[in-house]
């Protein structure tokens, strides 16, 4: 995967954990914003939960 455009994948067990946890489509945004700025910093990526 191309760390430049990552990709976020919610499927049915891991958005209804998202969407309890963030209000507002902001929130969300910044969500997304968070994980793309982790995935920069790290030399390797490997999948996780949300709940991890």
């Amino acid at each position: 995967m191309d760390k430049k455009s990552p990709v976020h994948v919610l499927d049915s067990h891991s958005m209804p954990i998202v969407l309890d946890e963030l209000d507002t489509v902001e929130d969300f945004a910044q969500h997304l914003k968070f994980k793309g700025r982790e995935i920069d910093e790290m030399p390797f990526v490997c999948y996780c939960e949300e709940e991890d």
